[in-house]
């Protein structure tokens, strides 16, 4: 299997953490990030990108993972 797939597949955290609570942890950083943009007065020139924050949530259990 190529690495770039292996790094893209985070399928396998669902059989550690519950889908609802690593979708909360997106809604959670989502939220934190559009503060951010908001005290910063560029939440009207920034858009969050759906796809990156996913990955970063992922990135976030699987280090979780590794720590572990």
């Amino acid at each position: 299997m190529p690495t770039d797939k292996i790094q893209r597949d985070y399928a396998y955290l669902l059989d550690y953490f519950p889908e609802e609570t690593i979708r909360d942890r997106a809604r959670y950083w989502r939220k934190k990030i559009g503060v951010v943009l908001e005290k910063a007065d560029v939440e009207d020139k920034s858009t969050i990108n759906a796809r990156r924050l996913s990955y970063a949530v992922c990135d976030y259990f699987a280090d979780i993972l590794r720590l572990t």
